[in-house]
């Protein structure tokens, strides 16, 4: 949401407490370590911090309908997390692959 003024929403606060100490940067491998640190410190609660954004089942039906006309052979999820984007589009895919740095 934008404020009368037109700016920009405050980021979330895990988001502010994620950057807190070391404050956001522009330098790609330190905006690459402190995403990954940020996601290692909250990735038990991912889905439920995710869907404080963006209600999940809009997400995977904006998802579907962006692909409801697409013949797909390959798909390659990058930073699949629990792999919900493969297992909803499986029944329209003939191969899936999900990547994700998370063991």
């Amino acid at each position: 949401m934008r404020s009368d003024a037109g700016s920009a929403p405050a980021a979330p606060a895990h988001f502010r407490e994620a950057f807190r100490h070391s404050g956001p940067t522009t330098e790609p491998a330190a905006r690459a370590a402190q995403a990954q640190a940020y996601f290692a410190a909250h990735a038990v609660q991912w889905d439920a911090i995710r869907s404080l954004h963006v209600p999940e089942a809009r997400v995977e039906q904006e998802v579907c309908a962006a692909l409801a006309d697409k013949d797909i052979d390959t798909l390659l999820d990058l930073g699949t997390g629990t792999g919900r984007m493969l297992e909803i589009l499986s029944p329209r895919i003939q191969r899936g692959l999900g990547i994700d740095l998370s063991p």
